[in-house]
């Protein structure tokens, strides 16, 4: 029983051709109806293609493109980086704008990943290549 989905397929004929529709259905329906997999055939180069354009433009930039605060969670460090400024090596997430305030930015970070409430992100400040460069200093010899 899957209580989360609210929707279904129904395969309808339309002009000789067989497709499938999302109807709406309550959630009494799903509890009395047995759920099946429904496998998607390969996808055309196209397709493919077309995905490979979409991965490549969500990849994380190597700057900044506007003042905001991110988080990288494998170090952790809620960092604010300032616009036109390269990002240290690693993941990272935007967070919130930069003119939130520190210490909202920090509670944000809280809630969205209890997994950091306990010992809590440090905070870093990167407005500068030359910031970068002595972060990135400091954490070689951190982890060396």
């Amino acid at each position: 029983m899957y209580l989360l989905t609210t929707f279904r397929y129904r395969p309808v004929v339309t002009r000789g051709k067989r497709v499938a529709r999302m109807i709406r259905c309550s959630l009494e329906d799903l509890s009395t109806r047995s759920v099946t997999a429904i496998t998607a055939r390969c996808p055309s180069s196209r397709l493919r293609a077309r995905a490979a354009e979409n991965a490549k433009s969500l990849a994380m930039p190597e700057i900044a493109a506007e003042t905001a605060y991110f988080l990288n969670t494998t170090i952790p460090v809620l960092a604010l980086v300032g616009k036109g400024v390269r990002f240290p090596p690693g993941q990272w997430i935007r967070i919130a704008s930069g003119t939130v305030v520190p210490w909202q930015a920090e509670a944000l970070v809280q809630d969205l990943f209890p997994s950091l409430r306990a010992r809590g992100p440090s905070f870093h400040v990167l407005l500068t290549d030359f910031d970068v460069m002595e972060f990135e200093r400091e954490f070689s010899s951190r982890f060396a």
